[in-house]
């Protein structure tokens, strides 16, 4: 969530002119004019949110030495859902697929 959001614009010009003359050393020139503006804008509070359903396999090395039982093998994968609502501009919604894969240790 967002509380008391601000957005910060600042404008300004600047211009820049190359040469074509190959045996200038400098061959760009930079022009600012001056020209400079700022806007701040106060935004309505915001959220999002993110849901996603775990899925897995998980693998035990071993089942007689005690060792080998202790070590498991996994891969996960989580499909999920990301959801940001900015009431001044609009709502944001995509979808995304992580994974995981990995060596666990069972003390």
């Amino acid at each position: 969530m967002s509380f008391n959001a601000k957005t910060y614009i600042h404008y300004s010009k600047t211009e820049q002119i190359q040469s074509q003359d190959p045996y200038q050393y400098n061959n760009f020139y930079d022009n600012y004019d001056g020209t400079s503006e700022s806007e701040m804008i106060n935004n309505n509070n915001n959220f999002g949110f993110s849901a996603y359903i775990p899925l897995g396999v998980d693998f035990r090395i071993g089942k007689k030495r005690d060792f080998w039982k202790r070590i498991h093998l996994f891969y996960e994968l989580r499909p999920n859902i990301n959801v940001t609502y900015i009431p001044n501009l609009r709502s944001i919604t995509n979808t995304s697929i992580n994974h995981g894969i990995g060596c666990k240790i069972s003390l």
